[in-house]
Formats: C-alpha cells, structure tokens, sequence
C-alpha cells in the first residue's frame, strides 16, 4: 500500500491463544523480509513493515519503521 510518500507492508497472524501475540508478530515481520513482499515497490519511498497478530479482541503490533534523513535547515 502507498500512502503520503511511503509504502506500507502488512501481515496478519491469527493466534489460538494470546500467549502466542507476542512470537507471531514477530513471525509476520520475517515473513515480510523472508518472502521479499514489497520488492516491487519503488525504491525511492520508505517501506514501513508491520506485522499483527491478533487472538480474539486482542493484537500485538510490531513495525519496522525506516530511518529517514531530513535536512536540518537553520
């Protein structure tokens, strides 16, 4: 997905209990780098990943947010 200048990557885990939230957005994160997902995607915009996880009402949510060099102007 590209929105405001950057590309977004999601992957969704569905857990059996909520002991596992935490290793499953963990999980969807390296499946995010391990199958390349977003390696079309235009180079020139940050890719932001994130990964959720989610048994019954709750979620984990883990990202991977690109560092980004602003000029700095005085």
């Amino acid at each position: 997905m590209e929105r405001n200048g950057r590309n977004y990557i999601f992957e969704l885990k569905m857990c059996d209990s909520a002991d596992e939230l935490e290793g499953k957005a963990e999980l969807a994160l390296r499946q995010i780098d391990e199958k390349r997902y977003g390696a079309e995607l235009d180079r020139g915009k940050p890719l932001w990943k994130v990964g959720i996880a989610f048994f019954d009402k709750q979620c984990r949510v883990k990202c991977e947010i690109p560092y980004i060099s602003y000029p700095f102007f005085l």
